[in-house]
């Protein structure tokens, strides 16, 4: 089993929140408790998870995110998804996700029109998307994407963007951008915590 796979059952070992800490892709600052750190940069995501349903990683690493946003979010339940370009990653991620009726697939974020080829749903109420340092939305196959990553949002479903700055100016500004680039952003949100900020979009309902 997994060492993320089992619910309920209190933190994994220090070995393997090493682990799981090196396989997520998230590097803790040295002298502070890596897990406690985790926590504090992340768990401020699952502010912004607003219902229930389907939700897509786009880059998933080993699927802790998603794993500790249905811990986070107890009021609501989630199915995850993720997407990543490694095997390895896609590999461990694979595991846990299903326990949770979900999986993982090797897919790049430029291939998401065949989300269904590689099993996963084409449609989600919720897709996450930490956005990479080299992003930027002044280019317009970004924004491209970007969009393209909307269209596969369910009627009032929610696209949130990840913004990991260690400058939290730099994020902001990053998001000002976006809507400087006729991004309709519904709302934000600050990590009380630390630098990190999110933004998301949210797509009409059909009766909108």
């Amino acid at each position: 089993m997994n060492d993320h796979d089992h619910q309920g059952e209190g933190p994994p070992s220090l070995e393997a929140r090493r682990s799981l800490l090196e396989g997520s892709d998230f590097h803790p600052e040295p002298g502070q408790e890596a897990w406690e750190q985790w926590h504090q940069a992340r768990a401020f995501i699952a502010d912004a998870i607003n219902q229930d349903g389907d939700v897509l990683d786009v880059g998933c690493a080993n699927g802790l995110l998603l794993t500790s946003l249905i811990q986070w979010s107890p009021d609501h339940q989630l199915v995850p998804y993720g997407i990543d370009t490694r095997a390895d990653r896609v590999k461990e991620a694979d595991g846990p996700l299903a326990s949770r009726g979900g999986r993982a697939a090797l897919l790049p974020m430029a291939e998401l029109a065949r989300l269904g080829e590689v099993g996963l749903p084409e449609a989600y109420d919720l897709i996450y998307w930490n956005v990479w340092d080299n992003v930027s939305f002044a280019e317009p196959v970004w924004r491209e994407r970007l969009a393209e990553l909307a269209s596969h949002l369910k009627p009032g479903g929610r696209l949130i963007l990840g913004f990991y700055d260690s400058d939290p100016h730099q994020s902001s500004a990053r998001i000002i951008r976006l809507a400087e680039h006729g991004v309709q952003i519904a709302g934000t949100h600050k990590n009380p915590a630390g630098p990190e900020r999110l933004a998301w979009i949210d797509a009409p309902n059909h009766s909108s």
